[in-house]
């Protein structure tokens, strides 16, 4: 959440990023991000808004003002890396990914149990 503006980050099957205005409820901006979003996060020095998404990408997005948010791009990070945390004195972006299962439902998110993860870290 941008505490400042009062903005709430939340990511959406739909390929986007849904920016709602925290005290009236209002959706202000609908960013588009990458495919199998997971968690957004937010960086309040930088005004970066993050959708790490379980098919390999982590999507930037600027918050310009508080109506209006510029994608800057998507970081290709792995194949399930959809938690993430946000270094905000170092800025960096910390993301996991692990080895998939084949098979179930959706098995372009699942991650074969027991198995070994790696850390990847997004910076400037």
């Amino acid at each position: 959440m941008d505490q400042k503006n009062r903005r709430l980050f939340a990511a959406c099957d739909d390929k986007v990023v849904v920016v709602v205005d925290a005290d009236s409820g209002k959706i202000v901006a609908k960013p588009s991000i990458g495919f199998g979003p997971y968690m957004t996060g937010f960086d309040p020095d930088t005004q970066l808004v993050f959708s790490s998404n379980g098919a390999g990408t982590l999507t930037v997005i600027r918050e310009d003002s508080p109506g209006r948010f510029s994608v800057l791009g998507n970081v290709k990070t792995d194949w399930l890396a959809r938690h993430m945390a946000i270094d905000e004195k170092t800025h960096a972006v910390y993301t996991v990914s692990g080895r998939a299962v084949h098979g179930g439902s959706r098995p372009e998110l699942q991650q074969e149990p027991a198995t070994a993860f790696k850390v990847i870290t997004v910076g400037k």
